[in-house]
Formats: structure tokens, sequence, C-alpha cells
């Protein structure tokens, strides 16, 4: 069964995730611009061991930022009829499956950045499983969130009639 065929809603996690790598990163890019155009009378002694520094803290925090970005692009998930499907990497791509009976409790939160910048639009899906390999599912910076873990809820009961799965509790 193609996962294609019986799709319910497939998305990315949003950007805005990742605003606060981008804002350091933004910030170091600008001090070290500074100090290489503008250095203080102070560190004129030490100025080009202070320029090639923040060169290579600008390096490191764009290639950071860079993976944060591609990581958070090519994270993809897609919800079906019988499956939660989640696929992420940048170079090698993997892929994790769970069987929507499987899930045992939802919840939403929506951090105070997240509703600020995305005028509460953007929120984190947490699902908490019987599979043993993944007890917590995480789907962070899900556009229309609440609705989307209502449609996952939904599944999850149809799922669970079609194949006469009942959750117990064993403590």
């Amino acid at each position: 069964m193609s996962e294609n065929d019986n799709s319910i809603w497939s998305a990315s996690p949003s950007q805005l995730i990742n605003v606060s790598y981008f804002f350091i990163t933004f910030v170091v890019i600008v001090v070290g611009i500074y100090l290489a155009f503008f250095p203080p009378d102070i560190i004129m002694r030490f100025h080009s061991l202070l320029v090639n520094l923040f060169f290579a803290g600008m390096l490191i925090t764009v290639f950071f930022s860079c993976l944060r970005y591609f990581s958070t692009m090519l994270t993809v998930f897609t919800l079906t009829k019988s499956e939660l499907i989640i696929k992420s990497g940048i170079f090698s791509r993997s892929g994790e499956r769970l069987e929507l009976y499987r899930i045992r409790d939802y919840s939403y939160h929506q951090p105070f950045f997240l509703r600020l910048l995305s005028g509460g639009k953007i929120g984190n899906i947490i699902l908490i499983t019987s599979d043993r390999t993944h007890p917590y599912v995480y789907i962070k910076g899900i556009a229309e969130g609440e609705t989307i873990l209502s449609s996952i809820r939904k599944q999850v009961e149809l799922c669970r009639q079609e194949k006469g799965v009942r959750e117990i509790d064993v403590e």
C-alpha cells in the first residue's frame, strides 16, 4: 500500500522553530563585520586575531544554521489512514512509520515565541505511543496544529475500530 494512495495530511515543520539559530547567526555576522571595519582602539593590537576568530565564528554559525534550515525543510510528516510516516535527513534519508492504533495519548503545546511570531497558528504535537522504539513522537512547528491533532485523533479511533484494537493500561 502506497502512502500517496490514502494520504490525509502531509507537511513540513515551520522554519520559525529555527528563529533562535538564525538570530544568533545574524548577531555574529553583524558583530564580525563591525569589528572588521570599525575596530575599537583598545583591541587594535589583536585586530587581525579577532577578525579571524569572528570570521571562523561566522562560518560555524552559518553552517549550523544552514543545517537546521535544510533539516527542517526536508522533514516531512504524512498522516495516512493507518499510519504516521516521518521522513527526515539531509544527506541520508530515513523514514519511520508509526501504526496509528499504537498512539495512546496526545498533547498540543504552543511555546510563547511560536504564538507570538505565528499569530497562534503554529504549535507542537506530542504523541505518547505504546511503541517500544519510539514512546514519544514530537511533531514540532506544525501550522494549524490543533486541527491536525484532531485529524490524528479521529484517524486513531477509526483505525482502532477497523482493526478491533483496544488500549489496556497495565500497572
